[in-house]
Formats: structure tokens, sequence, C-alpha cells
């Protein structure tokens, strides 16, 4: 007869759980994405200059003001390092990386809690299309330099 109430609660705390874990999932792919897009981003504009600028800089920046990135704990790692131009046809490459760190609790119950935390990583690629020397004001006037997150 006790068995019932039993396992009524039981499954609701198994529902709980596996629709808690459906959302971390969720937002763990949807933060993902939104990386990912910026660095499909950034890589469209090192191929742009031939290498990486203020520019890229700025729209890193901009990035994880508006998506509720903390820019400390993102990684930007460009090869090769930036700082020059590369002339065209070069390779060009840049991936990124930040924690993704989430708490799954039930209520108020401290014994019940379960940290889920792993780095997001991605990559992007592009060919320079950075020709030096095209005349005056081409591509626009931009500063290499290296990136500004660690």
């Amino acid at each position: 007869m006790l068995e019932k109430p039993v396992m009524f609660f039981a499954m609701v705390v198994f529902l709980f759980f596996i629709f808690a874990g459906g959302l971390v999932l969720f937002v763990g792919v949807s933060k993902w994405y939104q990386l990912q897009a910026e660095t499909q981003f950034v890589a469209a504009t090192l191929g742009e200059y031939g290498g990486y600028t203020t520019v890229a800089d700025q729209a890193i920046a901009d990035f994880c003001t508006q998506k509720n990135f903390d820019p400390h704990d993102l990684t930007v790692t460009v090869n090769p390092p930036g700082g020059y131009p590369v002339c065209y046809g070069n390779g060009l490459s840049v991936s990124m990386s930040y924690p993704f760190d989430q708490v799954v609790q039930l209520g108020r119950m401290s014994y019940l809690v379960f940290p889920v935390g792993f780095q997001l990583k991605t990559y992007a690629a592009a060919l320079s299309t950075y020709v030096p020397q095209m005349g005056p004001g081409t591509p626009l006037e931009v500063t290499y330099v290296a990136p500004s997150f660690p």
C-alpha cells in the first residue's frame, strides 16, 4: 500500500532529472552554437584582412557583451599568431573555447546537486584574400594585433 506513493514520488524525481538534463543540454548546445557562429565570423574577418586585427578583437568584445559571455573566460587562439598580415592564398585558423558550468539542483535540497561542467570548443579556418600594396586604403586602415583574450 505504501509502495504506490513512494513509486509516484520516485517517478516525479526521475522525470525532473530527465527534464533538467534536457534543459542543460539545450542551454549548452545553444551556447556552443553562438560561439561557433562567432568563430566563423572571426575566421571570415581573418581571411578578409589577412590576419587578426582590431576589427576582429572588437567584434569578439561586442559578442561577449551581447551574448553574456565572460571575456576573461574566453580563450582565442589564432594560427598563425597575430601581429602581421598573411599574403593571399595562405591558410588562417581560429579556435575558441569557453567553460560551460551549470548546476542542476532539486529545490532547496542541497544534497541533490549535480554540477555539469565542460569546455565548449569551436574551430574555423579561412584562406587569406589580402594582397599587399594594392593601393591606399586597401584593405581599410587596420592594425594587426594578437588576441586580447587569454
